[in-house]
């Protein structure tokens, strides 16, 4: 779970710095980001984004992604989201000597507002849009992009159950391999 959450901000060669375990996490996260930009499903879900969105689509759809997740959690879990919540943040917290300091504050601030669990409300959602939007360099459509994917919705959605299955699948696999 460390290693998966720090696959956004461990850049590089794993070169031992980090336990084993928490490597193979990376490794893992990184290997998701792969699959995920070159599976056909998630790819046409960017291309279903028009103009100017579509630039930041993939973006989007990691979070539409992430919303849809935590509205259909309990078609692909037993375990209650709240309680997978509660074991990442135990595990982060257990190892926050190992988080790097954005990381330890992004990781802070997941805990006190548990928004992994809040991805399912909209409003929640429209608030990632906005805050992914002042945090690009750029001029960027994000703090709107909102419009667009209520517009976008049901298709979403029909593209995220179309592709969460191979995700898990695939998962399932590289661990097992690695």
């Amino acid at each position: 779970m460390v290693g998966g959450f720090l696959g956004d901000f461990v850049k590089g060669r794993l070169t031992g710095d980090y336990p084993h375990e928490v490597e193979r996490g990376i490794r893992l996260h990184r290997a998701v980001d792969a699959f995920v930009d070159s599976h056909p499903v998630a790819r046409h879900s960017v291309q279903r984004f028009v103009p100017p969105y579509r630039r930041f689509a993939p973006i989007l759809v990691d979070v539409i992604y992430d919303h849809y997740l935590a509205e259909l959690w309990a078609s692909y879990h037993d375990e209650a989201i709240q309680r997978f919540c509660d074991a990442v943040f135990e595990a982060l917290s257990g190892h926050a000597s190992l988080l790097p300091t954005r990381a330890r504050t992004i990781a802070e601030r997941m805990m006190a507002s548990r928004s992994m669990e809040q991805y399912y409300r909209d409003d929640f959602v429209a608030g990632s849009f906005r805050s992914l939007a002042g945090r690009l360099k750029r001029d960027n459509p994000m703090a709107e992009a909102f419009t667009e994917f209520d517009r976008l919705r049901t298709e979403l959605r029909e593209d995220f159950v179309r592709f969460f299955p191979d995700l898990m699948a695939f998962t399932e696999n590289w661990q097992q391999e690695n």
